[in-house]
């Protein structure tokens, strides 16, 4: 796709045969199944589709203005997409920081262009109370009990659908206490040059309270972040 869309022509011959990242690990899994099965072979060969050479029409067109973005964790994947053409990365935003920082150092190697952290948005679910009527401790603590319902169902939810390592060992993707806490703790876990993308209503459905809680955090958090403490 991505050579199609940099204008290349191309047909089956080029189509480089599948990998899977997880191919050693599949295999000492099911490899007893096949035997057991009698076959004796661990893969189910399917043949490719033979195709003529293909072209996209128009050819001539502004890419400048594509914005490729790579939903993926994997390295070697990371890096064979950016051959072809600028591909940005989209990790899960349970990803641990030690992580993000390897994606980091590889895209910076291997991305056409000037790489910057922001390039790769870090996911965040906000729970954050600045509601009328409550101290800064209250605040918090209406926040921390806001939380703990949405997240542990979150968690419930992850469990099954990724690799229970993954889920163990998962970093901790929200902010929760009032403006000032959740400023601090942006501050102390994320870079100054990261680009967040934050999730106000998780678990939520009161529309007017998803508004506070996003107009609070433009006039109260963000400023705290960016250095004011007006």
């Amino acid at each position: 796709m991505l050579r199609l869309i940099r204008g290349d022509t191309i047909c089956s011959k080029d189509i480089r045969k599948p990998f899977s990242h997880a191919k050693i690990s599949a295999q000492r899994k099911i490899g007893k199944l096949y035997k057991r099965d009698g076959s004796g072979d661990l893969e189910i060969k399917i043949p490719a589709y033979v195709f003529e050479d293909i072209k996209s029409v128009p050819q001539e067109w502004n890419r400048e203005k594509l914005n490729l973005v790579l939903g993926s964790h994997q390295p070697e994947l990371q890096v064979y997409v950016n051959q072809f053409m600028p591909v940005q990365v989209f990790n899960l935003s349970i990803t641990q920081p030690e992580v993000i920082e390897a994606t980091h150092e590889r895209m910076q190697k291997s991305y056409q262009g000037e790489w910057q952290r922001r390039m790769m948005p870090r996911t965040v679910m906000v729970f954050l109370n600045e509601e009328d009527g409550l101290t800064d401790e209250e605040k918090n603590t209406a926040a921390k009990i806001e939380s703990e319902g949405a997240l542990s169902s979150y968690w419930s939810a992850l469990e099954g659908t990724l690799d229970p390592n993954k889920v163990a060992k998962a970093a901790n993707n929200a902010v929760i206490g009032n403006a000032k806490e959740v400023a601090a703790q942006i501050k102390e876990r994320f870079h100054p040059d990261d680009r967040l993308m934050l999730w106000f209503d998780f678990f939520r459905h009161d529309s007017e309270r998803i508004c506070r809680d996003m107009r609070a955090f433009m006039d109260m958090v963000v400023p705290l972040v960016n250095g004011s403490d007006a």
